[in-house]
């Protein structure tokens, strides 16, 4: 028996049978392993991207220590040249 099929059983009459109760349950407990196996996918896909989003972190700050120390090439590079043309 089918979840709404008990809805409606449970909503057309006071008390359930056994049987249906047994089914009732039965479905319950299904759909409770389907909701845990679901969040437990949900927590390893969670995992993976918090993994990923560090991984892309860390190439961010590599990218940001490169760009500083070009930077200061060009700085340095600029000097020299000023210090050229002066001269």
């Amino acid at each position: 028996m089918g979840y709404k099929a008990l809805e409606e059983e449970r909503e057309s009459t006071d008390l359930l049978s056994p049987a249906a109760v047994r089914d009732m349950h039965a479905v319950l407990l299904e759909k409770h392993g389907e909701q845990e196996q679901a969040l437990r996918e949900a927590h390893a896909l969670q995992d993976k991207l918090l993994a990923e989003l560090a991984e892309a972190h860390g190439e961010v700050a590599k990218i940001r220590k490169e760009l500083t120390t070009l930077g200061q090439a060009l700085i340095a590079l600029e000097r020299h040249m000023q210090a050229h043309l002066r001269d």
